[in-house]
């Protein structure tokens, strides 16, 4: 395995204040680095194309696609079935596939030297490889190579489109290697600034950035959150809460061990006296506790097990992972056992050693109580109550926060839209699509893009016209249709939006709020130019600002908006609308999701129709978050249902030791209400101070968390009497039912032996 020696090439940059950073690189670079770096021994440049069109003799599946240079094989590592590693990928249309893929397509024939058409393009299958384990950084079913787009070959040093990995040779030194290609980047790339009318010490100066730095391949699934990724990842931040709540709920159940063990120790008292009595020692008795302790622990371990494999199926569907005690090691057996030891060591070590040192002449006498006994099991309770209220805490706003993020209006109306994700095979026909489509009154709108909202909107580098000397200013970009403003409700506040009527919105493009503040246009938008610099005058496109529009969100609300400037498709260089978003406004979603595909039939009818819902897609970005409010609800109520089960057997036991009192009591005429007063009112004051202490630690932790969101609910006070009511309703409900059946209880059975 080489997974030690491989890194990624990171985009550092910084522009107008503005920190840029993605797991991409510019297309020379790869090769770049292995020409003129010794201790780089290969590299690799990843492109992905998602919804292609695959087909081969009438089957025909929408799939997302890979590219890939042919040094892919040698350094990553997946076993090829058939075809050859070293030259699978060398060639201009070729593919290598997956099994599973290759027998979607073919069945149990050979797939090699067969013809595969992804959208109009032909490629030939050169080879078969084992299915990419999910585990997997890179998750392909095809991969094509590299070398069959022209734009590979492009020598832009400030574009950066593809991900490029190394293999860097063993005990290579990671910094000399970035300071080695960062003064790559200016040899190369500093002409191709100066062509934007500025130079590399100009745009640095001005506090600009352009670097790149190596990150290990090791670190990216937990460990990695760019602006642009080649795939969604992990985060370590939820590794870490998770666990910590897993701890913090085996800590309240050895809490409870603890609290019930040490309270019944007036109870085994005797047995103690007697057994030191007759010859017992010490590490004898601690042994026998230590090893009830233990006990309950592999039996709960055991029970822990069997409801685990009954519950992996529910447990798979919820991370979405695919779950099974296959994949469990020696090392995970070990790390089970210690767990298992250490549980059982740690909640019956001080009822232990505790009770172990009982003076046999004082517990004979019937004296063995202590107060500071009844201190710690205060304490103990204090903190398991601290933990619940905690975890209610964050589950509310954590829930708090998802419906934020699923309620905000987000620049534009997302209910009621149908979307097209592979809009090319009506590309050329999208006028009659739309006409025939706006015929039905319940069609309001259709309108096409490159991207819509929930994609990763391009960007590219923009200076105003007749600028000089200043630095360049970063744009997102889009390119939308005439409709699309209108079909999307996107609000234009100054100037107008594109239109058939005007021949000179061939070289127009409007800009959101958040650009034309950018660069300093708040006065007015309208009637200025911005030049796309190319490396020759030739290259560069001017375009005239004819409108501005509100700010919408294209990301998720982690991301601040950014400045995005939209262009005409109808005149791009390349007509490039790979998105179409229909508007609809009926409930009966069916016939007129049948209307569509008819449509679509007739006009492109050898390609399958294939649509979403913008709603739906938008809310699944969200569905990490939404996985973890019911993870945190689902231990909030282990950790409630653990405490109170201690709380309840603690109070059982405390209303056992109070018999004769409360019998005293009642012979005397106190009710039944002021008996469970008295037996609830320090249960009260336990679970208020577990609130005060809760509350802080909670709003620390739930502050932290919403400021991964550059849009977010306010962290009120609602969550916190939430979990401080919550809790304490829940604990007086399993006091309640001990207090009021003792205090209920006939004197004369608590004083007959009196």
């Amino acid at each position: 395995m080489k997974a030690d020696r491989i890194y990624r090439v990171i985009l550092d940059g910084k522009l107008m204040g503005k920190e840029i950073n993605g797991a991409v690189s510019p297309a020379p670079m790869a090769q770049a680095l292995v020409d003129e770096i010794p201790d780089v021994v290969s590299s690799v440049r990843l492109w992905q194309r998602n919804n292609v069109l695959v087909g081969w003799e009438g089957r025909r599946f929408t799939e997302d696609v890979f590219y890939a240079d042919g040094s892919y094989f040698s350094i990553f590592t997946h076993p090829m079935i058939e075809g050859d590693p070293n030259t699978a990928l060398k060639e201009p249309n070729s593919i290598v596939l997956t099994r599973s893929s290759a027998f979607k397509y073919f069945g149990d024939l050979s797939p090699l030297g067969k013809t595969l058409k992804l959208n109009s393009d032909e490629f030939v299958v050169t080879g078969v490889a084992e299915d990419v384990p999910h585990n997997s950084h890179v998750h392909f079913d095809f991969i094509a190579s590299l070398v069959s787009r022209e734009d590979s070959r492009n020598q832009m040093w400030v574009s950066n489109n593809y991900f490029t990995y190394l293999l860097l040779t063993g005990g290579a030194s990671v910094p000399e290697i970035e300071t080695k290609l960062n003064a790559m980047v200016r040899k190369y790339a500093g002409p191709q600034i100066k062509a934007m009318n500025t130079t590399f010490e100009e745009f640095e100066k001005s506090g600009g950035r352009y670097g790149f730095k190596l990150q290990p391949l090791t670190d990216v699934h937990l460990h990695s959150h760019y602006d642009i990724e080649l795939e969604p990842n992990g985060d370590v931040v939820y590794v870490y809460m998770f666990s910590t709540i897993a701890i913090l709920v085996i800590l309240v159940a050895c809490i409870n061990y603890t609290n019930l063990t040490t309270a019944r120790a007036s109870k085994r008292s005797t047995e103690i006296g007697m057994r030191k009595a007759v010859g017992a020692n010490r590490e004898q008795l601690i042994g026998q506790f230590l090893g009830e302790s233990i006990l309950l622990t592999v039996s709960a371990f055991l029970l822990a097990v069997a409801s685990t494999a009954f519950l992996l199926p529910v447990l798979s569907g919820l991370l979405e992972k695919p779950l099974s005690f296959e994949s469990f090691t020696v090392t995970h057996v070990v790390a089970a056992g210690c767990l298992v030891l250490f549980v059982g060591v740690g909640a019956g070590a001080y009822p232990a050693f505790l009770l172990s040192g009982f003076m046999p002449q004082v517990v004979l006498k019937g004296s063995a109580g202590s107060t500071s006994r009844g201190t710690l099991r205060s304490v103990l309770v204090v903190f398991q109550f601290v933990v619940s209220v905690v975890l209610v805490v964050g589950t509310a706003v954590v829930s708090d926060q998802v419906r934020f993020v699923q309620t905000k209006h987000l620049g534009f109306n997302k209910e009621q839209l149908v979307v097209i994700q592979r809009a090319w095979p009506i590309r050329e026909k999208l006028g009659a699509f739309k006409e025939e489509l706006l015929r039905d009154p319940r069609i309001r709108g259709v309108g096409g893009a490159s991207d819509i909202p929930g994609d990763s909107f391009s960007n590219t580098v923009f200076l105003p016209e007749g600028a000089s000397g200043d630095q360049p200013y970063l744009l997102w970009h889009v390119s939308i249709d005439d409709d699309f403003i209108e079909t999307m409700e996107l609000s234009v506040v100054e100037g107008r939006g594109f239109s058939l009527d005007f021949v000179s919105d061939s070289s127009a493009a409007l800009l959101n709020r958040t650009a034309a503040e950018l660069l300093g246009w708040r006065d007015g938008s309208v009637g200025k130019r911005l030049v796309s610099p190319g490396l020759g005058e030739d290259d560069s496109e001017i375009y005239s600002i004819i409108g501005v529009i509100e700010d919408f969100h294209f990301e998720t609300l982690r991301e601040e908006i950014r400045p995005v400037i939209l262009v005409h498709a109808r005149y791009s260089k390349t007509n490039n609308v790979e998105r179409v978003v229909i508007r609809i406004q009926t409930d009966d979603h069916k016939a007129v999701l049948e209307k569509i595909k008819e449509t679509w039939q007739s006009l492109a009818p050898d390609q399958p129709f294939a649509y979403s819902f913008l709603n739906d897609d938008l809310d699944a970005i969200y569905r990490a978050d939404q996985k973890t409010a019911g993870i945190a609800g689902g231990f909030s109520a282990m950790a409630i249902v653990i405490g109170c089960l201690g709380l309840f057997g603690l109070t059982s036991f405390m209303a056992e030791q109070r018999t004769k009192e409360i019998g005293v009591r009642k012979a005397l005429g106190a009710s039944v209400a002021g008996v469970v007063q008295m037996l609830s009112k320090g249960i009260v004051k336990l679970v208020i101070i577990g609130n005060v202490i809760a509350w802080p630690i909670a709003y620390y932790l739930m502050d932290a968390w919403l400021q991964n969101f550059a849009y977010r609910t306010t962290l009120g006070v609602m969550p916190f009497l939430l979990g401080g009511s919550l809790t304490l309703l829940i604990a007086m409900a399993t006091v309640s039912f001990q207090t009021v059946r003792a205090a209920r209880g006939n004197p004369v059975e608590a004083l007959r032996y009196e």
